[in-house]
């Protein structure tokens, strides 16, 4: 009994010391753009933009966990509002479509120290092949103010041009009926 007390100790132990040291020494987030694709400021990937990729996720012993490739299906996600682990909503800001990116990211930008389910473990770092598929745009409350100004001025530019289409008949058809009452005479 004394030995399974001793041995429980020293496993509660060295949890506690692995958590300390793991959460002392964060790392950061490690993005290598691996395949290098130039674009437009505007058609960078930012906040709200949904973002396509495929992905090869592993571990840092090369152990494959999951994959878009294998499934064949990208993956289409909302970028910065936590829809993907925090390494994604950060590795992958400004991205263009088409780029390819390398990730490697420590277990507090990922899954910390709960892991995920049997695959991967706790304070797992984990690392990422992305290749990004596609950008869509998301626009912002004000670009979405400046849509909305714009289309009530044109349709207030159509409303006046149906009322001066409107005048210009109800014109040509009193000059049509003075016409007729001139002839009539």
């Amino acid at each position: 009994m004394k030995a399974f007390y001793y041995g429980w100790i020293t496993a509660t132990l060295i949890c506690i010391l692995h958590h300390a040291y793991s959460s002392s020494r964060q790392t950061p987030l490690q993005v290598d753009v691996t395949k290098t694709v130039q674009c437009e400021e505007s058609a960078k990937a930012g906040e709200g933009d949904k973002v396509t990729v495929h992905y090869g996720g592993f571990l840092m012993n090369g152990t494959k966990f999951d994959s878009s490739f294998d499934r064949a299906r990208p993956f289409t996600f909302e970028l910065g509002i936590g829809q993907v682990i925090p390494g994604w909503d950060q590795g992958l800001l400004g991205v263009c479509p088409k780029e390819e990116r390398h990730l490697v990211v420590p277990p507090d930008l990922a899954y910390g120290e709960r892991g995920a389910g049997d695959v991967i473990p706790p304070f797992a770092t984990l690392l990422f092949d992305i290749v990004v598929v596609d950008v869509e745009q998301v626009p912002g409350q004000d670009e979405l103010e400046a849509e909305r100004l714009r289309e009530e001025e044109i349709r207030k530019q159509e409303e006046e041009e149906f009322q001066r289409q409107q005048e210009q008949e109800q014109l040509r058809l009193k000059e049509e009926e003075e016409r007729k009452r001139i002839q009539e005479e």
